[in-house]
């Protein structure tokens, strides 16, 4: 597991779980991201599970850093939950501005979204 300021991310049974805490910055999303593409390196079918629950504010570079995400990094199925309401309307345009709007799930529960990802 590998830790950037409060986020991190591991491999668990052939899914990218990351954990998102605390405020995020340009830097921190940036950091994290680069782990997610080494865990993803020879992996047949990319599937990120992302808990949002102890996600804090998001300042403009963490936005502009999650475009850049949304538009290049290679995923087939990404799931949340514990996203805010806010967070969600966010990811969900940048999902639809790089047409990626079917290949991401909004879950109410950790297991709920790990189904999806099956």
């Amino acid at each position: 597991m590998v830790r950037h300021d409060r986020n991190s991310a591991r491999l668990e049974g052939g899914i990218i779980f990351i954990v998102q805490s605390g405020d995020q910055s340009y830097e921190a999303i940036t950091s994290l991201t680069k782990e997610v593409e080494k865990l993803s390196r020879g992996l047949k079918e990319v599937k990120i599970l992302v808990d949002h629950k102890g996600v804090g504010k998001i300042d403009i570079g963490a936005r502009k850093a999650a475009f850049n995400v949304a538009r290049h990094l290679p995923y087939d199925k990404m799931a949340f939950y514990g996203t805010s309401p806010y967070m969600t309307g966010l990811i969900n345009l940048l999902a639809r501005s790089v047409g990626k709007q079917h290949s991401i799930y909004f879950a109410k529960s950790l297991r709920e979204a790990q189904q999806w990802l099956k």
